[in-house]
């Protein structure tokens, strides 16, 4: 069995990240996420070196990394990978951010993708007419805005990112765009992959086009993130667990779809759930991001019932 948190945030390099108290709360970049699964990852263990408590099988404590941003899951990568340390664990419980009744049993694949596009660039004045990256770009991110996403499993589409230009008086050499997709369908997720690229290169056709002007731009496209999807049946034991667990620090369960480390375990048939570590906090992934420890002793309860309760259901 792996029970983990992640130790990576979505700040950069360089990011305050002194934790300050207001009152009854702890405020810092990432206090709760996933700074909260960490300290309970930790008296999880601490629990168990403790006391007498047997388990049928061994428990291997993780203290994963790229759970954010463009990490594509490479901690639980590197424990799940073929040969890998844990790649036939018997269960994955993952604790991620604070609360007491969410149990996530499903995780939406996603996939990212990073669009370049390239060109000769020169002044804003003298070179007017060599194609523009940021306007064939622009093209794009419209076209994108007017995809049909399905509804029913939910489907998002997102840009998060762009950059490009070196001076508000050129024309850029250079311009990309970020863009994820989400879906629990990969059928979904791979029509979306396919629309991407043809409407990028549509938009990089029509900059292309001779009659608007002198030299071409190029388009290099790449994948950057590749989440897969995965569900818990409801029936399997550790979730069962982690929903007598729930009740039994008086507590609603609530079973819910979200993307953590857990996508990956569950894609590869692995039980796998993600559960709150107790407590209150908001303002996630801002750097105001805040945590109180309101019945947080009750999180770390409900992460050793769930385990406790999985084994005995083996």
């Amino acid at each position: 069995m792996i029970v983990s948190a992640h130790l990576d945030t979505v700040f950069p390099l360089g990011t305050d990240v002194k934790v300050r108290e207001r009152g009854d709360r702890l405020v810092g970049p990432g206090i709760s996420d996933d700074g909260r699964g960490l300290a309970a990852l930790l008296a999880l263990a601490r629990a168990f070196s403790a006391t007498s408590l047997q388990l049928p099988h061994s428990i291997l404590f993780a203290a994963t990394v790229g759970e954010e941003g463009e990490g594509d899951l490479r901690g639980v990568r590197y424990l799940l990978r073929e040969r890998g340390p844990a790649r036939h664990a018997i269960g994955f419980l993952s604790l991620d951010g604070a609360g007491l009744g969410r149990i996530v049993t499903a995780g939406p694949g996603s996939r990212r993708f990073r669009l370049t596009v390239r060109g000769p660039g020169g002044h804003s004045w003298a070179d007017w007419g060599n194609p523009n990256p940021i306007h064939a770009l622009g093209r794009s991110v419209v076209r994108f805005t007017e995809l049909t996403l399905a509804p029913y499993p939910r489907t998002t589409l997102s840009v998060g990112r762009w950059a490009g230009g070196t001076s508000i008086n050129a024309i850029p050499q250079e311009a990309w765009v970020e863009i994820e997709v989400r879906s629990q369908s990969l059928p979904e997720l791979e029509r979306l992959a396919g629309e991407i690229l043809r409407e990028t290169k549509a938009a990089v056709a029509a900059a292309n086009d001779p009659s608007n002007g002198r030299g071409t731009v190029d388009l290099t496209v790449e994948m950057i993130g590749d989440r897969p999807a995965g569900v818990t049946p409801p029936d399997a034991p550790l979730v069962r667990g982690a929903v007598a667990a729930t009740r039994a620090v008086n507590a609603i369960p609530e079973l819910a779809v979200s993307s953590t480390d857990a996508n990956l375990p569950m894609a590869l048939g692995i039980p796998a759930i993600t559960i709150g570590a107790g407590g209150e906090a908001g303002l996630a992934h801002t750097t105001e991001e805040w945590y109180r420890n309101l019945e947080g002793p009750e999180g770390i309860v409900r992460a050793l019932i769930t385990l406790l309760l999985a084994a005995e259901a083996e």
